[in-house]
């Protein structure tokens, strides 16, 4: 039942199966950018 309360009463943003997501995005490999403007504009 308090589960139930939980997934009411929190936002989106908090629930347990978004920071799950964000936890994974956090283990992503990723590329630096020195100038996002010189690299991404046409």
């Amino acid at each position: 039942m308090a589960q139930q309360f939980e997934e009411h009463l929190l936002e989106p943003g908090l629930k347990p199966e978004f920071i799950e997501s964000l936890k994974a995005s956090e283990n992503e490999k990723t590329i630096k950018v020195s100038d996002f403007v010189k690299r991404y504009s046409k």
